[in-house]
């Protein structure tokens, strides 16, 4: 009876780096995305490479429940000349289903509004402030709101209908998913060779 305990304990771990995660749910799909992203990312991530010229590397990681479901999403950080290039991933379907494209990459989180900001554009085109915020309904992503100050031309969205754009209506989306958010770099990372993050959520 001990050796068929001690087998099964055995079975159901999974190694990260030397430290082990129980292999249950999503900390068995998250874990072999932080021991190869790469390889869970290249769909994604080849086309940004060949353009650039440069490899992406993931440096650290953390969790959070970003739509308050149980399960946690997972947050991959970039580092070197990526740092800011950030992947979301979501459990569904029994495995780990990045959710955000290039035009969609986390820069804060506002955990009143249950969602993510992204900023700006990719390749820093455009010379006026573009944000959206984005959350996760169904395992899938979708645009909670979008707003921006292209001089004389406001455009403004919010759950899908589009608003008069006036500086009034900026300013109240602006307050509305912009203000009180946090910097996903101010959130408790762990380096990917850290396992520690995949059973923490961070507050």
């Amino acid at each position: 009876m001990k050796k068929l305990l001690s087998a099964l304990m055995t079975s159901s771990l999974l190694f990260v780096g030397t430290s082990p995660v129980y292999a249950s749910g999503y900390t068995s799909a998250y874990a072999k995305v932080i021991n190869n992203p790469h390889g869970a990312l290249k769909n994604q991530i080849s086309y940004y490479e060949k353009y650039m010229e440069e490899k992406i590397n993931v440096g650290r990681y953390f969790t959070y429940d970003l739509n308050k479901d149980g399960t946690p999403e997972l947050f991959l950080l970039g580092k070197g000349n990526w740092k800011g290039f950030n992947f979301v991933a979501t459990y569904r379907n029994g495995k780990a289903v990045i959710l955000n494209s290039q035009f969609t990459v986390p820069t804060r989180i506002n955990k009143a509004r249950n969602c993510w900001i992204s900023e700006g554009h990719l390749w820093g085109g455009g010379g006026y402030e573009e944000i959206q915020a984005l959350g996760i309904k169904n395992k899938k992503l979708y645009e909670k709101a979008y707003f921006d100050d292209a001089p004389g031309d406001y455009e403004l969205r919010e759950n899908g209908y589009r608003l008069k754009g006036t500086k009034e209506n900026y300013n109240k989306l602006k307050n509305k998913y912009y203000k009180n958010t946090k910097s996903i770099y101010a959130f408790k990372s762990y380096k990917r060779s850290n396992s520690r993050g995949l059973t923490h959520q961070s507050k």
